[in-house]
């Protein structure tokens, strides 16, 4: 029978996810990205539109090219020359952050992280423990 991993075996809930679980369910959290209202209903009607459509794959890795387009146009008051090129749309905050470090900081690198701290920040994707 097969066994998980070390690592996996290793994993512990960060102080993050420790502290939501012991705060209970009449706290609004602010720390998990789970809004507590429902989209406007233009949005839900442009998503359900949209699957209708048949626009329900994948699309390129740095996110639907006309979104892009109108975020990179939305700034040009801010960035004058920006294109779609210069736009990248993550899944998440998280995420964002993290293509962000991986973009920066170079194996090696110390980079201070405050406790508490989300759970993939303490992930050894610099190739050594990020120092905290």
């Amino acid at each position: 029978m097969r066994t998980y991993s070390d690592r996996a075996l290793q994993l512990q809930p960060t102080g993050v996810r420790k502290m939501f679980d012991l705060a209970g369910d009449d706290v609004i959290s602010f720390g998990l990205g789970e809004p507590d209202f429902q989209p406007p209903p233009i949005a839900i009607e442009a998503f359900h539109q949209a699957m209708l459509d048949g626009r329900n794959k994948y699309t390129t890795t740095a996110g639907y090219p006309p979104l892009r387009k109108k975020i990179a146009e939305s700034w040009e008051e801010f960035q004058t020359g920006m294109d779609e090129k210069n736009v990248c749309i993550t899944m998440s905050g998280t995420n964002a952050l993290l293509n962000l470090f991986l973009t920066l900081v170079n194996p090696g690198d110390n980079v201070l992280l405050p406790e508490p701290y989300s759970p993939s920040s303490h992930s050894k994707c610099f190739g050594k423990r990020i120092h905290h």
